[in-house]
Parts: C-alpha cells; sequence; structure tokens
C-alpha cells in the first residue's frame, strides 16, 4: 500500500473508536494496532494513538485514554446516548405510518449511529414482524413533500385512500373518478403511532386532519398557500401543539368547554388518553364556576 496521509490515519482511528470502543470495553493499544492493521495496512506506534486523540480534541470529539481511564481509549462524546437510540427505535417499531421496508431501513440508521455492539443489539430487539404496517410504501416522499410545502408556503395536490377488504388502498372516488385534494398544508404531528397533516382544503374555511399514510401522488403546487390567519378560527395563527391537545381521536370542530364526571380509576386513561390536556378535566371547581354553575 503506498503512502497513507494523516488525514486518512486520524480518520481510520476515529472510525475503530466510533465503532468498537465504549465506555465499558475501551480499546488497547495493541488492538488499535490491529484494526489498523486489517483496515489500513499499516503499522502505528504509541505515540500515533496519544496524537491522534489529541488531534481529535481540537474538533470537540473528546477522547478518554489510559491515562484517565487505566484501561484503554474510547470515545467520551457520542451524539446519541443508547437509551435515545432504544427510545427512537421502539417509536419507528410502533409507528403504523411506516411499511415494514421502511421502518426496517429507518432503524438501520439509526442503529449505526452508535458502535458495532449497540447497533447489533438495537437491530435484534427491534420486531416488526408483528407490528401493524401501513403498505404505502410512499410515505417518506409524501412527508418530505408535505415539509417542504410548509416551509415554502404551497399548496399541495394528492389522493386520500382508503382500504378494501383485501387491504390495499383504493383512492376516494367523485361522481365516478378518482378525487384530488387540493389544500394548504399548515403542519403535521403524530397521534396514536399515525402521522397527521393539518390542511385547509380548497374551497373549505377551516382545516381538516388527514393521515400520511393514506395520501399519494403528493404533489406540491406552484400555487401560494392561503395564509393560516384566513383559515376560520385562526386568525391569530396556529399553535400545533395547543391544536394537538384540542385535537381528541384528531377529529376536527367546534370548540367547546365540557364538564366530564368520571370515577377516579379512570385516571390513568384520561392522562395517557389527554396528556396535559387531562389537567383542565380535574380542576371541577373552577370549570363549573366558570360555566356558571353553583358548587356544591
Amino acid at each position: 500500500m503506498g503512502k497513507v496521509s494523516n488525514k486518512k490515519k486520524l480518520f481510520c482511528f476515529y472510525c475503530i473508536l466510533r465503532e468498537l470502543s465504549e465506555e465499558e470495553y475501551p480499546l488497547s493499544y495493541e488492538e488499535i494496532k490491529r484494526h489498523f492493521q486489517n483496515r489500513m495496512g499499516i503499522s502505528i506506534t504509541p505515540r500515533n494513538v496519544t496524537d491522534y486523540a489529541k488531534e481529535l480534541k481540537d474538533f470537540e470529539i473528546h477522547v478518554s485514554g489510559p491515562r484517565e481511564n487505566k484501561q484503554g481509549y474510547y470515545l467520551r462524546d457520542r451524539r446519541f446516548e443508547v437509551w435515545e437510540l432504544k427510545v427512537i427505535t421502539d417509536l419507528i417499531c410502533r409507528s403504523f405510518s411506516l411499511s415494514q421496508k421502511n421502518s426496517q431501513c429507518l432503524i438501520d440508521k439509526v442503529a449505526g449511529l452508535h458502535n458495532n455492539y449497540t447497533e447489533y443489539a438495537l437491530k435484534k430487539e427491534a420486531d416488526i414482524s408483528r407490528t401493524p404496517k401501513t403498505m404505502n410504501e410512499e410515505v417518506p416522499y409524501t412527508v418530505d413533500k408535505l415539509q417542504h410545502a410548509c416551509w415554502e408556503q404551497k399548496k399541495v395536490r394528492f389522493t386520500y385512500n382508503d382500504y378494501d377488504i383485501t387491504g390495499s388502498l383504493i383512492p376516494r372516488r367523485k361522481e365516478g373518478k378518482i378525487r384530488e385534494y387540493v389544500g394548504s398544508p399548515y403542519g403535521m404531528l403524530n397521534k396514536k403511532n399515525c402521522n397527521y397533516s393539518i390542511i385547509n382544503i380548497d374551497p373549505f374555511t377551516s382545516l381538516s386532519n388527514y393521515r400520511v399514510d393514506r395520501m399519494k401522488g403528493m404533489e406540491v403546487l406552484k400555487e401560494d398557500a392561503k395564509p393560516i390567519t384566513e383559515v376560520w378560527g385562526y386568525s391569530r395563527g396556529l399553535n400545533i401543539e395547543e391544536y394537538a391537545g384540542k385535537c381528541f381521536k384528531m377529529f376536527v370542530g367546534k370548540e367547546s368547554k365540557i364538564i366530564l364526571e368520571i370515577d377516579k380509576s379512570l385516571l390513568n386513561f384520561m392522562f395517557e388518553e389527554l396528556g396535559d390536556w387531562a389537567k383542565i378535566l380535574v380542576l371541577c371547581k373552577t370549570l363549573i364556576q366558570e360555566c356558571g354553575k353553583s358548587v356544591p
């Protein structure tokens, strides 16, 4: 092998630590030397390893060495902790909006953000074979186009589909023809493991929620989207977090203030279903007073 530049050697050192080291199992100089030989066909000295660790620190990539941990070398700083990657892969597994193929591809990418041992363990635990998944392979492209349409404030056109008895997605029709929806998107949110797009469909004046996994043929149009301030009920703009809290089961309609009396045994369900918004429901006396009723 010809002469290898110091940049390639430094990058090789980083890759070895990123893929093979962890705090519980740091790499010794001999192990690093062996990996260098296998990957690049060159030999390195202990001084080389020390210098590479110092150079990485200049890029704010911190390496723990034998002087610090009395054992070997490992990366101290990683972009994601193991528990963070576990949470993300679990969410991917549960998401109905992603097909089996798209889920596996995304899990492979996420798991690869840590070392090889963690990657193997996360992939092994991420069983998506028994999880309900959409058969719509267009979801990643739909999300990408919807997001760009929101950023660029442009309208979109798409077909909306329903499942038939075979599990296939069939486009909705109007007067015998496939119906095309045109509207102004304002954002997306996740509810019950499904992604929804918040859209004002022409020529209506209100907002609607459409399942992303049932959208197909998404196109971003050149026509400017309708300003959210022109949508009925949103003259002051749209707060998506607040909007999500008010859309029970993602149905839209006139906002109403209600008093709901429940047994304490249902509190777990209410908080799990509504999150922080359930706090409103337990302030019974305040709500009753606001509604003009006497408090016993």
